[in-house]
């Protein structure tokens, strides 16, 4: 299949051309390709916003979690030292 798909590009070249709006665009086009550029822009940082968003909560949580560990840690502690021992 991917032989099909290359022979094919080889010979026929303008079948494996980009589109005519990004690849030979005009003077009158000539904000299309910016205005790409912006739009990818805005998409890869609304994703960015979202993936960092979620790693700083779990860090946050993971944070959490250590400070009542360790706050149960040394509750844990004191009433080891309060315990009688068993006669």
């Amino acid at each position: 299949m991917s032989r099909l798909i290359v022979a094919m590009a080889l010979l026929l070249p303008q079948l494996a051309m980009a589109c005519p709006v990004c690849f030979g665009a005009d003077a009158e086009n000539a904000n299309v390709g910016r205005a790409f550029n912006l739009g990818i822009m805005l998409m890869l940082s609304v994703t960015m916003g979202l993936i960092g968003t979620g790693a700083i909560w779990f860090y946050r949580i993971e944070r959490r979690r250590q400070a009542v560990d360790s706050q149960y840690l040394k509750l844990m502690e004191v009433v080891d030292r309060n315990r009688t021992p068993a006669p």
